[in-house]
């Protein structure tokens, strides 16, 4: 009903002013080092993160406990491993990306360096760039990108205003098993030719041990790797076990997560639209 649609809009469009907080404290306006020094410019980057954890993230948590305890009080619960209790609200892939977010925006609260820098450099303040926080920042960054792609995978409930886009979004869901046999196979492959060739005495030095070579047939794979098969044309043998490998990856496997893809695309797609709908 339209009280059901405003509150879900209300719900998605805050998300999105987060979102776009997010992007300008983190992505935006730390990268560009003509804004490095201006004073202005680095006090919107503390508020937009302050925003980000104090608002974002304690609501995130905010609402999460309160569902978490109620679904325990009314016994709405699922034991993992036979001993901690799951409750049903953490049920479904996005609440588990919502409880993901607000523990990245937790860590990241903890690792931020304008708090840290704000400890041990007051006179500079503020500023994301301390001497205290040089082993801090990588951390602080992979966190952040962590974060960053939880948040947009999180706007994918925005597809629910086009029913072929929703259909779609559940297409992809549904098909996600077939990549994963698809992955499961590249794996078997890789370990197997990667040790194989880890074996063969050969001079080529990006394929002397098991991860070396598993890393390059990889990179073969997905069309990453740089040299070509003339470097291997003095080593025979080498050079079979890797066309085999092609063809094995490349061709066979590569063409066959194709046409299952196309056939459960293709057999699925009705049956979502209807599911779309509701």
């Amino acid at each position: 009903n339209g009280l059901v649609r405003n509150h879900f809009l209300l719900s998605r469009l805050w998300f999105l002013v987060s979102l776009l907080v997010f992007m300008l404290s983190e992505c935006i306006l730390p990268k560009e080092k003509a804004l490095e020094g201006v004073y202005s410019v680095r006090v919107v980057v503390f508020f937009g993160r302050t925003f980000m954890y104090v608002v974002t993230m304690a609501r995130l948590l905010i609402r999460l406990f309160w569902k978490g305890c109620k679904d325990l009080r009314r016994g709405k619960y699922k034991k993992v491993m036979r001993c901690i209790p799951l409750p049903k609200s953490l049920h479904n892939a996005m609440a588990l990306g919502n409880l993901t977010l607000a523990v990245l925006l937790l860590l990241m609260f903890c690792c931020e360096p304008m708090y840290h820098c704000l400890a041990s450099a007051p006179e500079e303040w503020p500023t994301y760039y301390c001497d205290d926080v040089e082993d801090l920042r990588w951390t602080y960054s992979a966190l952040g990108l962590l974060a960053m792609a939880v948040h947009w995978f999180l706007m994918v409930d925005l597809a629910v205003f086009s029913t072929g886009l929703s259909a779609f979004v559940l297409v992809c869901a549904q098909v996600l098993s077939e990549i994963g046999r698809f992955l499961v196979a590249l794996i078997f492959l890789l370990l197997t030719f990667g040790s194989a060739i880890s074996v063969l005495e050969h001079p080529y030095f990006e394929m002397r041990d098991i991860p070396s070579s598993v890393l390059c047939l990889f990179s073969i794979t997905i069309l990453l790797y740089e040299d070509d098969y003339r470097t291997l044309m003095e080593e025979p043998a080498l050079l079979t076990a890797v066309l085999l490998f092609v063809l094995a990856s490349s061709i066979l496997l590569m063409n066959l997560l194709i046409a299952q893809l196309n056939s459960s695309y293709v057999y699925i797609y009705q049956a979502m639209v209807g599911f779309a709908r509701l």
